[in-house]
């Protein structure tokens, strides 16, 4: 099930990066174009990488996290509660590195 989820999550960030460059001007800021320029270029094998990648290494601390959450109500639809933590916990980054990478 984890994997599966983390599997939807991947498709969804590409999902975005393709509905970016679809319409490329919609205001975003330069580091968020950046990351959209890396996630395409690296077929998005690791969605957090290119944003991890950022400030010396250290990451956004911008409104990532509210970023995250949100597509979160949507996986959620009809799943089951422990499916709904999985999903969370994806979301906030304590799983998906060491999936990724396994």
């Amino acid at each position: 099930m984890l994997r599966t989820i983390v599997a939807d999550v991947v498709v969804l960030f590409c999902r975005f990066v393709e509905e970016f460059w679809r319409q490329p001007n919609r205001g975003y800021g330069g580091n968020v174009i950046t990351v959209f320029e890396a996630l395409r270029r690296e077929n998005c094998r690791h969605p957090y990488g290119p944003a991890e990648r950022q400030f010396d290494g250290n990451g956004s601390y911008g409104n990532g996290g509210a970023m995250r959450i949100s597509p979160a109500a949507l996986f959620a639809i009809k799943r089951q509660p422990e499916e709904v933590d999985v999903i969370l916990s994806v979301v906030s980054r304590k799983c998906f590195s060491e999936l990724s990478e396994a």
